[in-house]
């Protein structure tokens, strides 16, 4: 038995909040998230962009962002540094714009901008904040959703009953 889309989406949720928290916590310090291709961290880092990746292609408007975290996963930054750089401000680029452009959680895209004044003095703290903006976004959208759902479907009980 696989896991139902919603279990999933809190997964992918929880694992977003969880997998920079080990990285902090178990792993020497680097500069950025990126550096850790190069520590024993890997796996946590490709973990977390994998389902990161999955979960934002089954949201059409994410699609672009998805693919670009895909592909920053698949040319590590100590082979590709150009490319990985460039993939991952493109990602976080998008991740901030399709924030800043949602009418339910703008708010959200004023944290993100001082994540992002955060990490031209440090680049993994800036990254984190980034991600756990992306995370919470997503979390709240789907709290949104789910309880829009339960509402259609209330209604649809007294419609019927």
């Amino acid at each position: 038995m696989g896991l139902s889309q919603n279990s999933f989406r809190i997964f992918s949720l929880a694992t977003a909040y969880i997998c920079p928290l080990i990285i902090l916590i178990c792993f020497p310090r680097h500069d950025s998230l990126s550096l850790y291709w190069e520590s024993r961290a890997v796996p946590v880092f490709i973990f977390l962009t994998a389902i990161t990746s999955y979960f934002m292609f089954s949201i059409p408007k994410w699609n672009y962002p998805a693919a670009a975290l895909l592909l920053l996963t698949a040319f590590p930054s100590y082979m590709y540094p150009i490319i990985h750089d460039v993939l991952a401000v493109l990602f976080f680029a998008l991740c901030g714009i399709l924030i800043a452009l949602n009418n339910r959680f703008r708010w959200l895209a004023l944290i993100y901008l001082f994540g992002v004044l955060i990490a031209l003095k440090d680049i993994l703290i800036g990254e984190i904040i980034g991600i756990y903006v992306i995370t919470t976004f997503h979390a709240l959208t789907f709290y949104k959703v789910q309880k829009i759902f339960k509402e259609k479907q209330e209604i649809s009980k007294k419609m019927v009953g």
